[in-house]
């Protein structure tokens, strides 16, 4: 079983343990079914019967009261003709109740056999269940131990991935975003679409080595096109990046419009926002402080980056919560390299004026409820580009490409289908 999980393939990791799942749900609506459809109550109506019927019979009415009445043996005669007339109305339907509860009894001695049944056959679904569950842990395991190919450069070890075959996509992670994250959905869509993609961890984050602080956009940007001559890829090639691996990527596309045959910039192309110069001011003061503070409070920081509408669902929240909440914090210099080269960037004045001097083709995507990269903003950044093309993924967040995967990959695929 482990050995049939597919981790690129979003579908496989979806569907897995999916027979065991359904055999067990399939059982539990087998069991409500036959509660639903159950007559319990039939023993319990008919002893109920049974003593109404029994009731009526007046045995006091046998033993005359008061006072004596001639002629008495006239008079008890009348009586007890009437109490043995009703006997036997009583009598007759006291054999239809023994009738019923034998009937009754019967019913229940299936019952206990058919419920006997339904427990063999889930302990047995249940053992299923756990054989999946050793084969999920047994691939994690693999996953957490088996190391990816590395990129041994001056002064960083970069690890990267390359998947599927087709023309090559090379995609461009953000600040602090490990390159899985592009496996949850966007990078096995490509994929299944024909690409070949091109996966790296930035320097700074694991598994790739962290170079002491400060970066640079520019040297990272360096650090893909090292990574692309490694790979023997020398023909231009179709770059995506989200956030800060926008901005990676646009300096490619600036510096090198040799090497990029076709761009998206993903939640990055926006001249410099309040709230963007704000945040990225107070994470960089924060990862220079050296304080420790809660994992929780890096949990936080990944989450406000969901749409308001999220933010109010506690059961978005929660589940965000259980898959983060105890995810290891990013450690430095790693965090504060990255974050120095968010703020240089951010705080750059002259960067968004070379924008028309943009060669290459460029769609600019943005996410509807964006608060890093406005759409707004973003539709003005893309009228700057010669040539750019603006598209806008609604219902979406900072963190689209992640919770909107199918629609992103649908319209990388088809921008870069015409490129």
């Amino acid at each position: 079983i482990a050995g049939a999980v597919d981790v690129t393939d979003g579908t496989s990791v979806i569907s897995y343990g999916l027979p065991a799942q359904s055999r067990i749900a399939n059982f539990a609506d087998s069991l409500l079914g036959d509660v639903r459809n159950k007559d319990a109550g039939a023993g319990g109506q008919a002893l109920n019967e049974l003593l109404k019927k029994v009731r009526e019979l007046d045995i006091d009415a046998l033993s005359p009261s008061g006072k004596a009445h001639i002629p008495i043996v006239g008079r008890f005669s009348n009586v007890f003709n009437r109490f043995a007339a009703k006997y036997q109305k009583v009598a007759g339907s006291i054999d239809r109740i023994v009738d019923a509860l034998e009937r009754s009894r019967m019913g229940l001695l299936k019952d206990m056999t058919i419920l006997d049944k339904m427990f063999e056959l889930n302990l047995e679904y249940l053992k299923q269940l756990d054989v999946y569950i050793a084969a999920g842990e047994q691939v994690l395991e693999q996953l957490h131990t088996v190391r990816l190919p590395e990129l041994e450069l001056d002064d960083v070890v970069l690890a990267y991935e390359v998947v599927g075959d087709g023309v090559p996509i090379l995609l461009v992670p953000g600040c602090g975003q490990p390159a899985a994250a592009f496996q949850v959905g966007l990078a096995p869509a490509l994929v299944d679409a024909g690409y070949q993609v091109v996966l790296f961890d930035n320097r700074g984050v694991a598994p790739s080595s962290a170079p002491p602080a400060p970066y640079s956009v520019a040297r990272m940007a360096g650090d893909a096109l090292d990574l692309l001559d490694h790979l023997g890829i020398s023909s231009p090639v179709l770059v995506a990046g989200h956030s800060l691996g926008g901005w990676i990527t646009e300096t490619l596309v600036l510096d090198h419009p040799d090497r990029v045959r076709a761009a998206a910039l993903m939640g990055s192309a926006n001249r410099p926002t309040s709230w963007e110069k704000a945040i990225t001011t107070v994470e960089r003061d924060l990862a220079a402080s050296g304080v420790e503070l809660p994992r929780l409070f890096y949990a936080l920081e990944t989450i406000r980056y969901l749409p308001y509408h999220d933010l109010q669902n506690d059961e978005v929240v929660d589940a965000w919560l259980e898959l983060i909440a105890d995810v290891e914090v990013w450690p430095n210099p790693g965090r504060l390299g990255q974050f120095e080269a968010a703020l240089a960037w951010s705080t750059d004045p002259a960067r968004t004026t070379s924008w028309p001097e943009i060669t290459v083709p460029c769609l600019v995507l943005a996410f509807e409820y964006d608060i890093d990269s406005p759409p707004a903003l973003a539709r003005l950044a893309a009228e700057a580009i010669p040539g750019g093309q603006y598209a806008e993924i609604a219902g979406a967040s900072h963190l689209g490409f992640l919770t909107h995967a199918g629609r992103v990959a649908d319209v990388l695929i088809d921008y870069f289908g015409h490129h």
